[in-house]
């Protein structure tokens, strides 16, 4: 199989993450999401450091999983707090800190997917014949 198609696949595989962590918005909806961009941006990295190309989807991937990542972190700290008065005002927090990092995790993801999947196969298959890869 050719880098080309494994880089689609885990494109596809992200996107659909993505929209069902847009429908859903749990925390393992999001953490799933945060796995599958992590996957798609090691790939990117791995692609962008042979043909040079593909600057700005790699730092697009890097920063959502970073955010996607802060909102994990938040998930993981609510869920070892004890419920009870003590902590409300910390979980609060959290939830009203989660709120403003959904937003920027989805307006990082639009940017992100700029480019339909076919297209970045395309020109990922045109620099790695470029770089002398295929």
């Amino acid at each position: 199989e050719d880098i080309a198609s494994s880089f689609l696949r885990s494109f596809k595989r992200e996107r659909k993450a993505w929209m069902a962590a847009d429908g859903e918005s749990s925390a393992e909806a999001l953490h799933e999401w945060r796995k599958k961009t992590k996957a798609l941006y090691y790939q990117m990295l791995f692609i962008h450091q042979i043909t040079g190309g593909m600057t700005k989807p790699t730092k697009h991937a890097d920063s959502l999983g970073r955010w996607l990542g802060r909102h994990h972190d938040l998930d993981v700290l609510a869920s070892r707090l004890k419920h009870d008065a003590t902590t409300r005002r910390w979980l609060t927090a959290i939830r009203i800190r989660q709120k403003e990092l959904r937003r920027h995790i989805f307006h990082q993801a639009n940017r992100l997917h700029d480019h339909p999947p076919v297209k970045s196969t395309r020109r990922l298959a045109d620099q790695m014949a470029t770089a002398g890869c295929m």
